[in-house]
């Protein structure tokens, strides 16, 4: 008798979801320490890493994850950016 309520405690505790409250674990691995000429155009590289799945990577409010990547825990990117000139900001 005493096992049912603990077996049913059990299958409850199991279908509790967690919230999803911590951001992307986000690196670049290119380019090699961020030297970067100035008005030049610069490819990055990187990779994002999430346990319930990387949903979204985005680069000044433009999305860079390619949609097949969506959705899977360790995804890789690739960006193009133009570096400011210099004296410009």
């Amino acid at each position: 008798m005493r096992r049912h309520p603990l077996l049913l405690f059990l299958l409850l505790l199991v279908g509790c979801a967690r919230p999803d409250t911590l951001p992307p674990e986000v690196g670049l691995v290119y380019p090699q320490g961020g030297g970067v000429a100035p008005g030049r155009s610069l490819l990055a590289e990187g990779y994002a890493f999430d346990p319930s799945g990387v949903v979204s990577v985005r680069v000044n409010g433009r999305e860079v994850l390619e949609a097949p990547s969506r959705g899977k825990p360790l995804v890789a990117f690739r960006f193009r950016l133009e570096a400011p000139s210099s004296g410009t900001a």
